[in-house]
């Protein structure tokens, strides 16, 4: 009884550590890549606040993107780093507009950030378009990549691809009241038409060429999105300006301590105005930070509720076999043996029954995940735009140290128990 509940106990909390180490190596590479926030973000101080309203003031200058990337360039723990431009404004598609939030990516850092190993392991399904191509890819002037959410809003159907051999009709006629209705009335284009404020206060108006349609994998944020390239806003917006630079770190674990030490250098070559947050901050990965606090939490509950039932159960088994050898117990006692000593020989037999439990359990959590992972279930995460695999990949580490914890406590909770029966005189354990 006390080796099974050794073996589902391991079992269970190794299968709930597998998958949220799973989310945990997805939310870093989404975060990490997909979503351009680096391992490490600079930021004008107080840019997330006020950047929106006060771009100008609140954007690195150029002058600011040379002094930071005077202290990354050449440092052997950055892989890459690439600039980034974030600004709002209208999308339309000739009768309605719609209020979106675009990212202006370093392109020339594309094809690295999807060749990364997390990237392609972790996150290969959001790497899939719903519709179109890399806008990276596009020859058109101003392409253009829209989450599924808008494209739907704004009735966007069709992409680049879909006039690959004929020409688009962008200066067809729009029936727009038709188009309101839900009827099909010919918005037999890839056309956008781009309106914003420029950082000068002026504003600007953009045609451009929509070349995919794409999730973001957050709810959220997937009814405004837009993708383009950094030159493309800013062109849009007038300005050489950037909202932030991301450095990509070759360890990720490393994020906190090199962000602490960048803001230092930053600092003693003057430039003392900006902030730098690890992937891990709350203030630039609230989504991260919640979700993984959650599974954080979920999987403390798991340990604390499998642990508990394990300890009872040893508590309980052990409790009757010494009773039932309590004379055997007592014959050791009489010639001579320390109840320290008895109690070691019975914790020793605790480890034994724990050792051969937690490698069945290893084996058992193998095939499981195994199993889980081949079936293809599939389920809708709260907060995530569309529905996921199901899976559980508990790595080596996971695995090592679970066991270690259930050994430590069954054989505690055996020298322990021991310990306490073996407390009585000699007389009551001959008896």
């Amino acid at each position: 009884m006390t080796a099974l509940c050794i073996i589902m106990g391991y079992t269970g909390l190794a299968l709930v550590s597998g998958y949220n180490e799973r989310w945990e190596n997805t939310l870093t590479a989404s975060t990490v890549y997909l979503n351009h926030g680096g391992s490490v973000s600079i930021y004008k101080k107080e840019a997330l606040l006020k950047y929106a309203s006060k771009p100008r003031e609140f954007g690195l200058s150029k002058s600011d993107q040379d002094v930071i990337l005077a202290e990354v360039q050449g440092d052997p723990k950055v892989d890459y780093f690439g600039r980034y431009l974030v600004g709002y404004g209208l999308v339309g598609n000739g009768c309605t507009s719609v209020p979106f939030l675009a990212k202006g990516i370093d392109t020339s850092i594309q094809d690295k950030i999807w060749s990364e190993p997390t990237v392609q392991k972790w996150t290969s399904e959001l790497m899939d378009f719903e519709k179109g191509k890399p806008f990276w890819t596009s020859l058109s002037e101003n392409p253009v990549g829209l989450s599924l959410g808008l494209a739907r809003r704004l009735k966007k159907s069709f992409v680049e691809a879909d006039f690959q051999d004929q020409k688009p009709l962008f200066a067809t006629t729009l029936d727009c009241i038709g188009m309101d209705r839900g009827e099909d009335v010919g918005d037999k284009n890839a056309s956008l038409q781009i309106l914003a404020q420029t950082h000068g206060g002026y504003v600007a108006a953009l045609e451009a060429t929509a070349v995919n349609h794409f999730s973001t994998g957050v709810a959220f944020s997937d009814e405004s999105s837009l993708l383009t390239s950094l030159s493309t806003l800013q062109k849009l917006y007038e300005t050489e300006d950037i909202t932030y630079l991301a450095v990509y770190l070759k360890n990720q674990s490393e994020a906190q301590s090199y962000a602490k030490t960048l803001k230092l250098k930053l600092q003693k070559a003057g430039l003392d105005d900006v902030e730098v947050y690890p992937y891990t901050s709350e203030t630039v990965s609230p989504f991260y930070v919640g979700i993984m606090s959650f599974l954080y939490s979920m999987e403390i509950f798991f340990a604390v509720l499998f642990l508990a039932v394990v300890i009872l159960s040893v508590v309980n088994t052990l409790s009757l076999g010494l009773l039932e050898r309590k004379k055997e117990l007592g014959l050791f006692r009489s010639i001579g043996f320390s109840p320290n000593r008895v109690a070691f020989m019975i914790m020793c037999e605790g480890f034994v029954l724990a050792v051969l439990s937690v490698a069945l359990g290893v084996l058992l959590t193998q095939l499981l995940a195994g199993l889980i992972n081949s079936l293809n279930i599939r389920f809708r995460p709260v907060g995530f735009s569309g529905t996921s695999k199901l899976m559980s990949t508990p790595g080596t580490w996971t695995l090592t140290w679970i066991g270690l914890v259930f050994l430590f406590s069954v054989v505690i909770t055996s020298y322990v128990s021991a310990k306490k029966f073996l407390g009585r005189n000699l007389r009551s354990l001959l008896e």
